[in-house]
């Protein structure tokens, strides 16, 4: 594991992180810049295709749209703070300040996201 943070071809890591991170960041702000019509109809189409896979192990059972929305939501966040906690790897901080690290930007980002929706 410490190759891949402070090996040889280091900085090619931090770039490859950087750009899954970005990109990541930029899906979870795409989706949150999303109208409520397209994100109604974007979770309407999940719904419906979870309820299909549902539907052939329990016919009478139907899925929440909600909880398939907080749980998207859920998902979402949890990348990006493992995505967070693999960064701070990069910097050689104690474990306590790695997960501190990691939990206060991931808040920052939440925080950014429902400000900007």
């Amino acid at each position: 594991m410490n190759r891949i943070f402070y090996g040889k071809h280091r900085k090619r890591n931090i770039v490859v992180y950087f750009v899954i991170l970005l990109l990541w960041l930029s899906f979870i702000f795409y989706n949150s810049s999303a109208s409520g019509l397209e994100s109604t109809e974007q979770s309407n189409r999940v719904v419906e295709f979870i309820q299909s896979i549902v539907h052939n192990f329990a016919p009478e059972a139907m899925v929440d749209s909600g909880a398939v929305r907080t749980t998207a939501h859920f998902v979402e966040f949890f990348v990006l703070g493992a995505l967070y906690y693999i960064g701070t790897f990069f910097i050689r901080f104690s474990r306590t300040s790695l997960f501190i690290h990691s939990l206060a930007l991931s808040l920052f980002s939440a925080f950014a996201d429902e400000t900007v929706q």
